[in-house]
């Protein structure tokens, strides 16, 4: 990482240093299984694939705000890392399916068919 900084350092901004140091720090992360897992994790708590609309708008909005959240994050996957996307879902059912469906918090089947309609081209999603 910090070779990064010493080649370039001279042309660019402190920020565009500070954004060049996360969007490398991300993919190192997605590299990892334990990285994949961490960012399941927070795509599953974000609800980013469901509906927000509870009929309550403090709720909704609440709701809202986290998936815009794993949108976001659903966001760097796809700019940095697309490949391991798919990777990373077949890793957490594979976690999903060891676990016995013990932990009853994570992703339905559906909405694993879900999730990966979203990295299929648009002809083969609706096969």
């Amino acid at each position: 990482m910090t070779e990064f900084i010493d080649e370039v350092k001279p042309s660019l901004s402190q920020d565009e240093i500070r954004l060049e140091l996360f969007n490398q720090s991300f993919i190192q992360l997605m590299k990892t299984r334990d990285g994949r897992r961490f960012v399941w994790g927070m795509l599953e708590k974000t609800g980013f694939t469901g509906q927000t609309f509870t009929g309550q708008r403090e709720t909704s909005d609440f709701n809202q705000g986290k998936r815009d959240t794993g949108i976001m994050l659903f966001s760097l996957v796809d700019e940095f890392c697309p490949e391991t996307f798919s990777l990373m879902m077949r890793e957490a059912k594979e976690d999903r399916e060891y676990d016995h469906g013990k932990h009853t918090s994570g992703a339905t089947n559906a909405e694993y068919d879900s999730i990966a309609s979203l990295t299929r081209p648009a002809s083969t999603a609706a096969k």
